[in-house]
């Protein structure tokens, strides 16, 4: 359930309601700060509507005569591109061009089996999959040049994609949501300019991703010192996350700071320029710099990996051409061992639990692919000599890092097991590179290293 004016803003929400005494409490708090505002209820109007579970969302623009559509979609909510990083496309009608821009959506909004809203991290396959296909992306911009030459102004529409079962009975595509007429003409049609000095600022943005102002007590940090926020330049990301994107008194609180800050700022903005985060700050006074607006033309790009049987029909589906190389058995395992390195890369950087099971079950098929490709007798001479290992040297429960060896003093080595071991305070000097040492070869191993694991 939402409630607001009729002029350009997040609808506050009321989240979701399982009972009538809970939607009996809900409204009437809700009238109540409504009328703290000075609203009168006669100005009043609820929306009430069952949940719309859909797997994406996006918002598109278009204007009254033009062909041209831009269209800007990521996973989750649509108030995920309020705030993070999303794909843009833009469809000619007249031509029929499709051109989307791919992004890395490492993060979108969703919500949690209680319906709280939450920021969920992408699994990388899924942040590097376009949001909204080529058939979708057309039907979308079809329907929003009918509603532009009908109105003769420039809109944006909201739209929840790929609609799943229970979302209000219907499970269509593309389900459009909010029309809402665009002030000052809109986006057009600087979409494709180049911007080449914004690309140093979103490799600044993301690597000060944690300096953002995301919530109320990032906010308040802000205001008390403004340089922990500052992430060179006097240039600050703004990136509300779950609990303060439809938050109208955070967006109030931080452009009162902005304004009153001694020099000159720039707001970063990471998410869609056809959302409302963009309107609102410009209507208390303050513009943003966005990140992400302009649309590469397409370009192709070259992978050179191995990848799983059903992906390039995943590509060709989401528009783009794919080209494959069927590879002979000697490439093939080479390149299988090239993507156990890749897998294992994508467990290092993994984040939350549910990433680290999706990169370990890759690493496994790899790994199983590895030795179906082989010489070995199947997995199960695998699991053997996992198991024959274990009893040899043991697992690694006792969490023992191997800081260093040396012989004793004098020179002399010790006789075998004659050495003591040094265990030294938990974390004492320990800092664990990424990659172990490069050996050229086993047997070039210092000290007795070949084969330790």
């Amino acid at each position: 359930m939402s409630l607001g004016r009729t002029e350009w803003t997040n609808l506050p929400t009321i989240g979701p309601l399982t009972s009538i005494d809970e939607a009996k409490a809900k409204v009437t708090e809700a009238i109540k700060a409504v009328l703290r505002r000075g609203i009168d209820l006669n100005e009043l109007s609820m929306v009430v509507h069952h949940f719309i579970a859909a797997r994406a969302s996006a918002w598109s623009e278009a204007q009254p005569g033009s062909p041209s559509i831009r269209i800007d979609a990521t996973w989750g909510l649509p108030d995920g591109l309020q705030t993070f990083v999303h794909d843009s496309i833009v469809c000619d009608l007249a031509s029929g061009t499709f051109l989307p821009h791919v992004r890395y959506k490492d993060r979108f909004i969703d919500i949690d089996r209680t319906g709280s809203w939450i920021t969920r991290k992408a699994y990388p396959a899924l942040a590097l999959e376009l949001s909204c296909g080529h058939r979708v992306a057309r039907e979308i911009a079809e329907i929003t040049t009918r509603v532009a030459d009908a109105t003769g102004r420039p809109v944006r529409i909201m739209w929840f994609l790929d609609v799943l079962q229970g979302g209000g009975g219907a499970t269509p595509e593309a389900m459009p949501w909010i029309v809402v007429e665009v002030e000052n003409g809109g986006l057009l049609p600087p979409w494709t300019t180049p911007q080449p000095s914004d690309e140093a600022l979103r490799r600044l943005a993301d690597l000060h991703r944690r300096k953002a102002v995301t919530n109320r007590t990032t906010l308040a940090l802000f205001r008390r010192n403004p340089s922990a926020a500052d992430i060179g330049g006097r240039h600050v990301l703004l990136q509300p996350d779950a609990s303060a994107v439809r938050d109208r008194q955070f967006l109030v609180t931080f452009a009162d700071v902005v304004r009153g800050l001694p020099n000159q700022w720039t707001v970063l903005y990471a998410g869609s320029m056809l959302a409302h985060t963009p309107y609102q700050l410009q209507q208390l006074g303050v513009g943003v710099l966005p990140l992400h607006a302009e649309v590469r033309t397409p370009r192709r790009t070259f992978s050179r990996k191995l990848v799983r049987d059903g992906i390039p029909s995943r590509i060709a589906a989401g528009g783009e051409h794919a080209e494959v190389v069927p590879l002979d058995v000697d490439q093939y395992r080479l390149a299988l061992r090239q993507k156990l390195v890749e897998e294992a890369l994508e467990v290092a950087y993994a984040g939350d639990a549910y990433e680290l099971r999706e990169e370990l079950a890759d690493l496994l098929e790899v790994a199983k692919s590895i030795v179906t490709a082989s010489e070995l007798k199947g997995w199960n001479d695998v699991e053997e000599e996992v198991a024959e290992k274990r009893k040899r040297r043991g697992g690694f429960e006792a969490r023992l890092y191997l800081r260093a060896t040396s012989y004793a003093i004098g020179g002399t080595e010790t006789s075998p097991g004659g050495a003591p071991i040094q265990r030294l305070r938990s974390h004492a000097g320990v800092r664990i590179p990424l990659v172990p040492p490069l050996l050229s070869h086993k047997g070039s191993a210092p000290t007795g290293l070949s084969g330790r694991a």
